[in-house]
């Protein structure tokens, strides 16, 4: 006997079928029809939400590539055409 009860319906649940929600416990059938009214996530600026992220990866790839280019290769990151030191003279 289930001495539990669904927040929106106040159906009996078993606790094997309750799903936990912010406000209590819910039946299945609650829990799906609320998930069907839901809005897709969306990104700050409008976008859809991805889960791969591809540019992000190769982006981050790249500068872990300078950085050990840099540290392998003493004065890589050097380009500015100023003599060693402060830079001033």
């Amino acid at each position: 006997m289930a001495y539990v009860r669904c927040q929106r319906c106040e159906r009996p649940t078993c606790p094997a079928c309750q799903v936990p929600s912010t406000v209590g416990v819910h039946c299945v059938d609650c829990a799906r029809q609320s998930q069907a009214g839901r809005r897709q996530a969306r990104t700050l600026l409008g976008g859809t939400v991805v889960s791969d992220a591809v540019v992000t990866k190769v982006l981050i790839g790249l500068c872990v590539a300078a950085y050990v280019v840099q540290g392998a290769r003493p004065g890589a990151g050097r380009s500015t055409g100023l003599p060693c030191g402060s830079g001033r003279q």
